[in-house]
């Protein structure tokens, strides 16, 4: 089974770049100024079935990275990611 973080939920006016995610990072680069990082709650969307904790809804302060478990749909399996939040001014190419 999959547990996988596929995608964050953030428009795009928030963002200099997409989102860069791999298999245990996700790393968002904020235009500075326009999040709250000390109190944000991200969507994500994951793996068909599985559930993401801390939930969506549920505020995080992001000045350090937050640790959150993408629980497969069976249960049985666990992967943790590690979400950062970067004030840049700079812009992808």
């Amino acid at each position: 089974m999959e547990a996988d973080i596929e995608a964050v939920v953030m428009a795009d006016s928030l963002l200099t770049m997409d989102p860069i995610i791999n298999n245990r990072n996700v790393v968002l680069y904020i235009k500075p100024g326009k999040v709250r990082v000390d109190s944000m709650a991200l969507a994500f969307k994951v793996t068909r079935g599985a559930h993401i904790s801390p939930g969506e809804s549920e505020v995080q302060d992001f000045r350090a990275p937050v640790v959150y478990t993408v629980s497969a749909a069976d249960g049985k399996f666990q992967k943790r990611y590690v979400v950062s939040m970067v004030e840049s001014s700079l812009r992808s190419v």
